[in-house]
């Protein structure tokens, strides 16, 4: 979602409301959230960079990101890439070992063994209609590059069934400074939209919308 950037110089208190306890402004504490997260995020951008084959960068200083570095005659810049080994071997075995369920009744009556049964029918037509080996074969790739993923489930409106997505390092967003992801006040699961359809799905913010910076790692 859109949401107006603010300059933060350090973390401060941001004054809580509403029945969830939530940020009062929240503009400012997802900043202070990604702020905070900075060396992560270029953790995660040089493991992207190597997975992909890219292992010979620099970081430049005058564009503040890391560049490919370029050979020059008389100079031995080769990096072995030791993470695709390593990476492809950790990946397949999470593809391979999904967890299994058996709902087990309360007590072997004849109620309670129906209803075990179709709660089991009811999770394992939701593990299908989602795809869901492929969400986590997708998480498993997350895992193993950035160590984090996360999964995300609602009930979709348009849909009218219950979804399950996974969501990428990059789209999760927690409590700046919490020492965990369980001990910060609160957490977010980011979406990125375009603009237009942003604008179109709520057009009486629409002006609001379309002054808002653009997307932010």
């Amino acid at each position: 979602m859109a949401y107006q950037s603010s300059t933060v110089s350090d973390v401060t208190d941001v004054t809580r409301s509403g029945p969830d306890k939530f940020p009062k402004d929240m503009n400012l504490a997802i900043e202070q959230s990604r702020k905070d997260r900075v060396p992560e995020v270029r953790a995660w951008d040089i493991a992207s960079k190597f997975l992909r084959g890219d292992q010979n960068l620099v970081w430049d200083q005058s564009a503040d990101r890391l560049v490919s570095h370029t050979h020059r005659p008389g100079q031995n810049s080769t990096v072995t890439n030791h993470m695709l080994g390593v990476y492809r071997t950790t990946v397949a075995l999470q593809e391979t070992h999904f967890p299994d369920l058996t709902v087990v009744g309360a007590s072997p009556s004849y109620d309670n063994l129906t209803k075990a049964l179709a709660a089991e029918q009811a999770i394992r037509y939701w593990w299908h209609v989602n795809k869901l080996d492929r969400v986590l074969a997708r998480c498993a790739r997350w895992n193993s590059m950035a160590g984090n993923s996360a999964l995300h489930t609602y009930f979709d409106p348009g849909t009218k069934r219950v979804v399950t997505d996974e969501v990428g390092a990059y789209d999760l967003l927690w409590e700046a400074k919490a020492s965990s992801w369980a001990m910060a006040s609160w957490r977010a699961c980011r979406t990125i939209y375009l603009r237009k359809t942003l604008a179109d799905s709520y057009p009486d913010l629409k002006d609001y919308i379309m002054e808002q910076p653009g997307f932010k790692p």
